[in-house]
């Protein structure tokens, strides 16, 4: 009991403190151009939770100066875009104008990605979180 409850207040720590250096972040628009808009691959997947040691790396994102956004390949051939919102400090992400993702800046190098599953209900899948870092070039 005592080991779980040391385990959850470490957890809630670091959560706490990724929370608070994102939203202390502070960038203006050519700065968030510059810093964002480039090649990302994950590098971390966390499901229920739990790291997941073993994935396809097949997620690569990229966020254009165009706000056009880049995921994995679509047989509808839609175009992805991306706003920020300087309110929330949320990197949001629309396909065919619905919301299908929403990003943190965790750190200079470091984005965490969450994928919306409904979002007129505001359902996120909670229960999947990627971590992406600049994917680095040959």
């Amino acid at each position: 009991m005592k080991n779980s409850l040391l385990k959850l207040c470490f957890c809630f720590m670091m959560l706490s403190q990724n929370i608070l250096y994102s939203q202390e972040i502070q960038m203006t628009d050519n700065e968030l151009l510059d810093f964002l808009c480039r090649k990302w691959t994950v590098e971390q997947i966390v499901i229920n939770g739990q790291k997941v040691e073993r994935y396809p790396n097949n997620f690569d994102a990229e966020f254009k100066r165009d706000y056009t956004f880049i995921g994995n390949p679509k047989p509808d051939e839609s175009i992805d875009k991306w706003s920020y919102d300087s309110k929330e400090k949320k990197i949001k992400i629309f396909s065919g104008g619905k919301l299908i993702g929403i990003t943190k800046i965790i750190n200079s190098k470091q984005l965490h990605y969450v994928p919306v599953l409904d979002e007129e209900a505001m359902k996120f899948v909670q229960s999947v979180e990627m971590y992406l870092k600049p994917k680095e070039e040959n």
